[in-house]
Order: structure tokens, then sequence, then C-alpha cells
């Protein structure tokens, strides 16, 4: 199954788990990867408690089971391909006094910049809507 889901450059669903931990566990926020400051993305910050090192762990957690599809970025700016996950975390939402850990689906883009030093990009990382 997985060389059926294979990108236009020949990378599996594996490939493209291993590429992204690697990135995640190699660099610092904002050098080696950045999350795009979108409405949704922000919310997800603001509805629970979500510090950049929870967002790391939940990045580098990402398995075969996790992805969904690739696609070609509709940005003009960028010729890139663009990956789907979908994952189950459990945070804490925010404002609510004893709060407990709930189950949250994240819906998670990533891409790669490839014009500019294969920098990661988090295009999306909130919520999924249903």
């Amino acid at each position: 199954m997985e060389d059926m889901m294979r990108d236009p450059n020949g990378y599996s669903p594996s490939d493209i788990v291993n590429r992204l931990v690697n990135c995640i566990s190699s660099g610092y926020e904002g050098i080696d990867y950045t999350v795009i400051p979108r409405d949704k993305n922000e919310k997800l910050f603001k509805d629970y408690v979500i510090t950049s090192a929870k967002r790391r762990e939940i990045l580098k957690s990402l398995t075969i089971n996790d992805y969904k599809r690739w696609e070609f970025s509709d940005n003009p700016d960028y010729d890139s391909l663009v990956y789907f996950f979908v994952k189950t975390v459990k945070l804490i939402p925010r404002y609510f006094e004893d709060a407990s850990e709930k189950d949250v689906d994240l819906y998670i883009k990533v891409s790669w910049d490839e014009n500019n030093n294969n920098l990661l990009f988090i295009i999306s990382f909130h919520e999924k809507e249903y």
C-alpha cells in the first residue's frame, strides 16, 4: 500500500514521516521549521495548553498511520508538495480550572520549501473540522 501512496518524487509515507521527524529533531524552532501563524493554528494554541515543546513532541510522534495523503501546493510562490496528517492527542483546555486532558483530533499539513534550504513549514496545525 505504501508504494501506491508515493509522491511524484518517489517518497513513501514512511519516507515523509522519517524526513519530518529528522527535521524536527535536528533543529531549533524557527530555523529548521516554522509554524505558519494562521487563524486556525493560533486558535488551537489559545484554546489548549500547547507549548512549543509539546508541538515538537506531537510532530515527532507522527507515524505512517497518521499520514493521509499528499497534494501539490496551491500557493503560486512555492513549487512543493503538501503532506496531510490527522492525529488524536491529549491536550488540556485553557481557562478551565482543574481541567483534565481531553482527546483532540489534530489536522496537520507540512511542506518543505525546496528552494530555501529545505526549510520545513507547518502550514496547518489545528483541530480537525468535521
